[in-house]
């Protein structure tokens, strides 16, 4: 992919370059019912083709919330919480397939919600980039 850095990295040609120019998330997904499916879980604001998805989300695009509150999240368990100066890593478990997400908080967003390891909690997106077609992740 060519252009400014800032461009590729806000807008990404494929997950390969999105992986290679940070860490990601990536969540498997397809489309049903015109609701994009990501993880086992429906985003209907999401759009996409009919295809097999990709999704990737960096890890300060994506928050931790206790409860759903009528927005589409992951089911998660926390499993490491790593506070190192103004940002906090917390790495969880999906419930539905087991695969490990990292969440990047500020430090005062982590205090309020004080995780703790073994709680169960929902991860929802601030941001996704979706990609159509087979990738290999």
């Amino acid at each position: 992919q060519v252009g400014s850095p800032d461009h590729v990295y806000h807008h990404p040609a494929n997950p390969f370059v999105m992986q290679f120019l940070g860490q990601v998330n990536l969540f498997q997904g397809r489309v049903e019912e015109g609701n994009v499916v990501l993880g086992g879980v429906a985003f209907p604001t999401l759009t996409g083709g009919t295809g097999p998805l990709i999704a990737c989300a960096r890890p300060h695009e994506l928050d931790i919330a206790r409860q759903l509150n009528g927005e589409s999240a992951w089911a998660a368990t926390v499993v490491r919480v790593n506070s190192a100066g103004h940002k906090v890593r917390i790495d969880l478990t999906l419930t539905d397939d087991q695969s490990r997400v990292e969440v990047a908080l500020s430090k005062t967003r982590a205090d309020e919600l004080r995780l703790s390891i073994g709680e169960a909690v929902y991860v929802k997106s601030n941001q996704i980039k979706l990609f159509e077609g087979d990738y290999v992740i």
